[in-house]
């Protein structure tokens, strides 16, 4: 899905069919059945940004709001440009389930490896 956010271009997001019914069907557990799934990303360190998601009841003045269908993805104005050309999915296995985010795109931050700090830097 793609949208004009105003002064970034484009914002693609693309978000599974199984992710989009998942986040769907957690908002109506929750009571939420009018209520946005919020992506944002946390931190950097060594690893980059790290993605997280939430259930919201409303977006803030500076979000973004994507509407996919019965759900709408909403992202915060700092996480937007990390956000761009992300890919969400739901994943199933044996021990383990849950959203997953990964973003090929999303601009690098920070020192020697990324993300801030000075490992791999030579002294």
């Amino acid at each position: 899905m793609a949208m004009d956010v105003a002064g970034t271009g484009t914002l693609e997001v693309s978000v599974s069919e199984k992710a989009r019914q998942k986040a769907i069907d957690l908002l109506k557990e929750r009571d939420l059945a009018d209520g946005l799934l919020r992506v944002f990303v946390m931190g950097g360190g060594c690893s980059g940004v790290q993605y997280g998601m939430a259930l919201s009841q409303e977006a803030d003045e500076d979000d973004t709001v994507l509407a996919l269908g019965q759900l709408s993805l909403v992202v915060d104005s700092q996480s937007l440009p990390f956000v761009h050309g992300a890919q969400i999915d739901f994943m199933e296995e044996d021990l383990k389930s849950g959203f997953t985010i990964t973003n090929s795109n999303a601009p690098q931050v920070g020192g020697g490896c990324g993300g801030g700090c000075s490992c791999g830097a030579r002294q």
